[in-house]
């Protein structure tokens, strides 16, 4: 396929028309290009090396060094999860969701198949794959619902240090589903998560230090950490255009995904 590139931005466009669609310059002095993929890496995604297979398909997805072609991203990726990729099956997961800003790419919803996929990934290690997996158990999304099942996952990848899951296992807590109600051990993993910078972590931190539950009741803590998660809120949304599954509290700053529809508070 032969792509074009913008003599003024160095854009890599194909299907060129007379104007670059990134600065508005003009398209007529530019010389297309043609991509040829290096033999041997084809032939090693052929043959089945699952890393050359994520990366290939990451390439394609984003057009890095391949023409963009979302028509062989998903083929690529299946292949890739197929053989075993851990990262190439939370992806597969993710699209099966028609979420996490891939836009299914022509996949099917279908949540079975997403909670299989990160089953996989999950059983590897993928924190984000087990912090999923808990969200499906835990909402009943292509599983039966069983919060025993959803802790189980969300302690995984909380351990691990991922703080969607720090997030999601506090409030299990809050709740006392699954485990035993303890606002403290809430505030324990709310805070893990927000002193990564997790926004939604920030701010339910801050209230439950509003309304003193797991904590001395402190208005002026409340406001410093909703303070810190706005200003994440803000730089998250001019930096993030995928979706997240998250179980807790609040309207989600990373995004505004349907996962967040039944959202439920601390309290």
């Amino acid at each position: 396929m032969a792509i074009t590139i913008c003599p003024d931005c160095q854009r890599e466009i194909s299907d060129a028309g007379q104007v670059c669609p990134g600065c508005g310059g003009s398209l007529k002095a530019a010389a297309p290009q043609d991509y040829e993929l290096p033999a041997w890496f084809r032939k090693a995604a052929e043959q089945g090396d699952d890393y050359v297979l994520f990366v290939l398909t990451l390439m394609f997805h984003i057009g890095a060094g391949v023409p963009q072609d979302y028509e062989q991203v998903a083929a690529w990726y299946r292949k890739a999860a197929e053989q075993g990729n851990a990262s190439a099956q939370f992806v597969l997961g993710s699209m099966c969701l028609g979420g996490y800003g891939l836009g299914g790419y022509g996949i099917p919803q279908d949540y079975e198949q997403a909670a299989a996929w990160f089953r996989k990934a999950a059983e590897q290690g993928n924190t984000n794959a087990q912090n999923n997996l808990g969200v499906m158990y835990d909402k009943g999304d292509g599983v039966l619902q069983d919060y025993e099942q959803a802790v189980a996952w969300y302690r995984k990848a909380a351990e691990q240090g991922n703080a969607f899951a720090q997030l999601n296992f506090g409030a299990m807590y809050s709740k006392g589903d699954g485990v035993p109600q303890d606002d403290q051990e809430a505030v324990a993993w709310y805070r893990k998560a927000a002193e990564q910078g997790h926004a939604n972590a920030q701010f339910t931190l801050g209230l439950m230090y509003s309304r003193g539950d797991g904590v001395p009741q402190d208005d002026q803590e409340a406001v410093a950490w909703y303070r810190k998660a706005a200003l994440q809120a803000m730089a998250t949304r001019k930096s993030t255009s995928g979706r997240c599954m998250t179980r807790a509290t609040t309207p989600c700053t990373r995004c505004t995904g349907s996962w967040l529809s039944n959202a439920r508070s601390p309290r």
